[in-house]
């Protein structure tokens, strides 16, 4: 099957499930709008001038870009019926601002991914105008029931007969796995991360986007030192973060703290990736707003104990009799770890019962036959 992803192509979604796919036998190419890259199993090719693509704000107030964008609209002509698939991740409004009709004729079924974002964060303007391609679409995704379900009451019951859930599996819960089967998993993982043996190891977040919260989470603990276990050990993740002065304000709250701590400022991948995952006794996730973050699955996985934001779209976990901790604020985040921290015990036993449902949930294992069925029924 020839399959075409309109999506950031440097996305570890992206990579890993384009791998997946290939591995099972499908040709799977990727176009980048926003930087103008088209990837086939040739290589990666720059196919139109991008050099203004990413100075385009919504509502093109920077006229200049739009030379790139028609550029990008006539690349998109030449694509018409070379897919079986056409499949878009994350429904930036640009698609449907500008290509709708292009899309829907590179591929005899269009298909859109939501991922979350691109329809919580959007106002009901941007919503409005992203149905130009909801209408075009053969079949809409979510991997997340609540997402799902609040897209469907948004549009009115609309797209209910296009609706479906699709979740990308994790290859990082294979990783896992594969580390949890060592007899000194949990020894071999903190010293490959060079992470204290005898520490309580805590990790904010998962990357360095504003939206993870980190300096709130700081400020919280740095407020809270005193109260805290002496052995507290904390792990901010800030890699990916494209605002230089909130991640330097973050490293520097961090080391105030008066806590023994590591920054991970690059990215960390496979096996270093899952031991952070399974090294880790505590997990907080507390961003603005998810989907269903694949940090926060794999530590479920990885048996930690995770505490999410109360606000994040959860339910269908619990549902599912995912144990995990909340809190309504980020000011409730240090005495919740206290709490995991005394607790500890009794709460990692509870932990240990989400793994074959995390499993069942996000491995692609489980997940493959589900893409490869939504693919075939279109």
């Amino acid at each position: 099957m020839k399959i075409l992803f309109i999506a950031p192509r440097l996305s570890l979604y992206i990579v890993d499930t384009r791998r997946v796919l290939t591995e099972a036998g499908h040709d799977v190419d990727v176009l980048d709008v926003f930087d103008a890259i088209y990837s086939t199993a040739v290589g990666d090719v720059s196919v139109f001038k991008h050099e203004t693509v990413k100075k385009v704000t919504w509502g093109i107030k920077k006229l200049k870009g739009l030379s790139t964008l028609l550029a990008a609209k006539s690349f998109l002509k030449k694509l018409a019926g070379k897919y079986d698939i056409c499949h878009v991740h994350y429904n930036e409004p640009l698609y449907s601002a500008f290509f709708p009709e292009e899309l829907s004729k590179i591929a005899h079924t269009l298909i859109v991914s939501i991922w979350g974002w691109d329809f919580h964060k959007a106002n009901n303007y941007r919503r409005k105008l992203q149905e130009r391609i909801y209408k075009r679409a053969d079949t809409i995704t979510f991997n997340n029931e609540v997402v799902r379900d609040d897209f469907i009451r948004h549009y009115d019951g609309r797209y209910l007969s296009k609706s479906e859930i699709l979740r990308f599996g994790l290859t990082t819960i294979s990783d896992i796995k594969q580390l949890q089967n060592r007899e000194d998993a949990a020894l071999y993982c903190r010293s490959r991360l060079e992470l204290p043996l005898d520490a309580f190891i805590v990790a904010f977040g998962h990357n360095g986007v504003v939206e993870q919260q980190h300096e709130k989470m700081a400020l919280a603990i740095k407020e809270s030192m005193s109260t805290l276990p002496a052995d507290t050990y904390i792990v901010f993740p800030v890699h990916n973060g494209t605002d230089i002065n909130y991640i330097e304000r973050v490293k520097t709250t961090v080391k105030d703290c008066g806590l023994r701590y590591k920054i991970i400022d690059n990215m960390i991948y496979g096996e270093e990736l899952a031991a952070l995952r399974t090294a880790a006794d505590v997990m907080v996730h507390v961003q603005v707003t998810d989907s269903f973050s694949a940090a926060m699955q794999e530590h479920l996985y990885g048996g930690g104990i995770v505490i999410n934001g109360s606000w994040l779209p959860y339910k269908f976990l619990k549902d599912r009799g995912v144990f995990f901790l909340e809190v309504n604020s980020v000011s409730e985040v240090a005495e919740k770890i206290i709490y995991a921290y005394e607790n500890k015990s009794q709460l990692k036993e509870l932990c240990l019962l989400n793994r074959p449902i995390m499993w069942d949930l996000s491995s692609w294992e489980r997940n493959l036959p589900r893409w490869e069925a939504i693919y075939k029924k279109n």
